[in-house]
């Protein structure tokens, strides 16, 4: 009798179907959590950004930056905050989406709002001088975000 020790051309072909199929599913996946950590990137970026506006304030009798709202990258060039200190948005292709600085309302000066937009949510990351943080949904909240919508 014959015995066979291979596989037919049917039964390979199905095998490269399946593991085509549970490689999509993985590569799914994981585009959601490269978001989700560019997010969780972002949000450390502006913790950091909030820390070296509070230095620039402590050596400046408690005033921060006066322009106006803007790139947060503005700061770096503008002498306020050391270029070091300032990260860029991990997520290279969003240009309208990077981090963004706003003096917070005349009747309370000295005051700020830092904002950035998530990828993976459809929120801004909102971090003021008043140490609130939270996120605001971007369909709803339009920047510049003053005084502090928190």
């Amino acid at each position: 009798m014959y015995q066979r020790n291979g596989f037919t051309l049917i039964e390979f072909l199905i095998v490269i179907a399946l593991i085509g199929v549970v490689a999509s599913f993985g590569s799914v996946r994981f585009v959601g959590a490269q978001k989700g950590g560019r997010d969780t990137r972002r949000m450390s970026d502006i913790k950091q950004y909030q820390n070296a506006l509070e230095i620039y304030a402590s050596k400046n009798n408690g005033t921060y930056p006066p322009i106006a709202a803007s790139l947060i990258t503005e700061l770096c060039t503008g002498a306020y905050i050391e270029a070091a200190a300032c990260p860029t948005d991990p997520n290279t292709t969003l240009s309208a989406d990077d981090y963004w600085y706003a003096p917070d309302d005349p009747v309370a000066p000295g005051a700020y709002v830092l904002w950035a937009s998530l990828e993976k949510t459809n929120d801004y990351f909102v971090v003021c001088s008043n140490g609130q943080v939270g996120t605001l949904d971007r369909s709803v909240s339009v920047p510049p975000f003053t005084p502090c919508p928190l």
